[in-house]
């Protein structure tokens, strides 16, 4: 996981109570996000992976056919929105879901769509506001993006060869149940 946490330390945004308690995943392998010198998108480990539904829900808010930024720029003139491709799933009364950053044309779902725990629901991209393909993840308290209040999330990872459940913090190699291997 590259940010994400509790404390402002570990925060993705901590003066952003929208995004405060967000977390961007990223694969890395030998301590790299990438393999060679990064130039293509497809040089990224997270690049293309699937994106899965955390929880079961219905989907309420989908959008698709944002381009992806090549690495390590930003297409800001071209950036309508900064979640770029992404997909909302409402869980429970003032439990979302936010899953951004998703690869261009890959979203699977619809608005209205039921889905299961583990279900794929895209690929991991490099959309909006994006220098690097990972993905965005929240859990907030209404639909509204910009209006949210972000939640901080217990969740059930693999770390050291053991399951846990916890709190994530920026910096902590996890096998994450929001992005799986192809």
């Amino acid at each position: 996981m590259l940010r994400g946490g509790l404390t402002p330390k570990d925060s993705h945004a901590w003066a952003l109570p929208h995004q405060r308690y967000a977390y961007d995943f990223v694969v890395v392998r030998g301590g790299r996000t990438h393999r060679g010198s990064g130039l293509r998108l497809e040089d990224y480990y997270a690049y293309g992976r699937p994106a899965l539904a955390p929880a079961r829900g219905a989907v309420v808010e989908v959008r698709d056919g944002c381009p992806d930024n090549p690495p390590g720029r930003l297409l800001v003139r071209a950036v309508r929105d900064m979640r770029g491709n992404y997909v909302i799933i409402r869980h429970a009364y003032g439990e979302y879901s936010l899953l951004a950053h998703l690869r261009c044309s890959s979203v699977r779902v619809r608005v209205g769509d039921a889905v299961a725990e583990g279900q794929v629901v895209a690929e991991c991209g490099n959309s909006g506001l994006s220098s690097e393909p990972h993905l965005h993840f929240q859990v907030q308290n209404s639909r509204d993006f910009y209006a949210c209040v972000s939640l901080p999330v217990k969740v059930t990872y693999m770390a050291g060869g053991e399951v846990r459940t916890g709190y994530l913090r920026r910096g902590m190699t996890v096998c994450s149940p929001y992005m799986r291997t192809k």
